[in-house]
């Protein structure tokens, strides 16, 4: 891969993590299996785990208490997201399921002279962990993870965030995602949205009106350079 940034002028280029960079569904099946299976609840299938991602880690566990027909007051949701949370940090800290070529597109875009910044619904602690253990950091000049005192995707709020402290107008920046939360926070905050299809989307990436859709890392600076 080459040319990551030089052949647009996106000044930024903010990613989503789970579902389009890492492949993270498997660790998130098994930290929630392992807080299900101690209410006796059978394990949940990866790809029904898929359809749960989004919207931060409390909903996810809400949606799987719903799906096994597991009632809870407000202290039985506390303790069940403490438990998914405990397991989550544990797999998250093996550095699993990095997507071909995600390495290689950030060393590039940052080679570049372009902003790298992540946005994730992903609780922020877990994010950092994620982030070290795949090896992401140095390629990233700004991490924000999902964190009590911000609304998340697809609230524009998160990624404004990440362009703040650069200086970077939204018509400068463009946001990598996988799912409706990604495309609603770029279109709310008024940047522009290229999506992968191989991620977590709970609809055909295609119906979203994204800017650019791509099946593989490797396109996207291609389909960056098309929309500028």
């Amino acid at each position: 891969m080459s040319n990551g940034g030089g052949a647009h002028k996106f000044r930024a280029v903010v990613f989503d993590l789970d579902g389009t960079l890492v492949d993270s569904a498997g660790d998130i099946a098994e930290a929630l299996n392992a807080a299900m299976g101690k209410r006796g609840i059978p394990a949940f299938a990866v790809d029904d785990v898929k359809m749960m991602i989004g919207g931060g880690s409390a909903v996810l566990v809400e949606k799987a208490a719903v799906a096994a027909g597991l009632a809870l007051d407000a202290g039985g949701k506390s303790e069940l997201l403490a438990e998914f949370m405990t397991v989550y940090k544990t797999v998250s800290a093996e550095g699993r399921g990095l997507f071909p070529g995600a390495v290689e597109l950030l060393g590039d875009l940052k080679r570049s002279g372009v902003h790298v910044a992540l946005c994730t619904n992903k609780p922020e602690p877990v994010t950092h962990i994620a982030v070290k253990a795949l090896g992401l950091g140095p390629y990233l000049d700004f991490v924000i993870g999902g964190r009590d005192d911000m609304p998340k995707k697809p609230h524009p709020n998160m990624l404004a965030a990440c362009l703040d402290p650069f200086g970077i107008g939204v018509g400068e920046a463009v946001m990598i995602g996988d799912s409706g939360a990604d495309h609603g926070a770029a279109r709310a905050a008024g940047t522009s949205i290229v999506m992968v299809d191989f991620g977590y989307s709970k609809v055909p990436v295609h119906s979203l009106g994204a800017d650019a859709v791509v099946s593989h890392l490797s396109e996207i600076p291609a389909a960056l350079a098309r929309l500028r």
